[in-house]
């Protein structure tokens, strides 16, 4: 059952996002929400897992989507796999939500995770990753996953934020990557 709170919360079942959605760091929910969290499409919310007190909750942010018309009435958010790990949250277990205000991020430092690909010293592979991170909610300590153009997907830590808190990648982000490599392949 759906619950609400004073705070314009609430807390849904986790459900796995559609495959187009992957990566994209958007949670849909039923529009009939909306309202009880003040939320319009796009806007960026809060999500952390419902644990009890000796389990870790960690929270991320994502952007707010409407279900498709097939998925409504089933009182679920459906995210991905990766914003599932960053939530510390499992298929099927309650999940809450909140709307957070949010600010375009100055500097992101982002450390790979996987080393599918070497990325360059130089700013190109910088602005190429501003380019397809554009509009991307995140926080600190999250994990994102990048797919390069003919490539297979990368991961990143956000490992700081400048200002810190919730934070949306624009054009305008300063990227930064630690411990680059200093060559390209290929």
């Amino acid at each position: 059952m759906t619950s609400k709170s004073a705070s314009q919360q609430l807390i849904l079942r986790v459900a796995e996002a559609k495959s187009k959605d992957v990566g994209r760091k958007i949670a849909r929910i039923d529009p009939q929400y909306f309202k009880d969290l003040n939320v319009e499409i796009g806007d960026i919310a809060k999500l952390k897992g419902v644990g009890g007190l000796k389990e870790k909750v960690r929270e991320t942010v994502v952007k707010i989507m409407p279900l498709y018309p097939e998925d409504r009435g089933r009182e679920i958010v459906q995210i991905d796999g990766i914003t599932r790990e960053n939530a510390q949250v499992g298929l099927d277990e309650k999940m809450i939500l909140e709307k957070v205000s949010s600010s375009e991020a100055n500097i992101v430092v982002l450390a790979p995770l996987t080393g599918t690909r070497a990325l360059s010293s130089e700013g190109e592979d910088k602005e190429y990753i501003t380019k397809l991170l554009d509009g991307t909610p995140v926080i600190k300590n999250d994990t994102l996953r990048i797919t390069f153009f003919g490539s297979r997907a990368q991961d990143f830590l956000v490992e700081d934020t400048d200002p810190a808190g919730a934070i949306i990648i624009t054009s305008s982000t300063v990227v930064k990557i630690k411990g680059e490599a200093q060559g390209k392949k290929g």
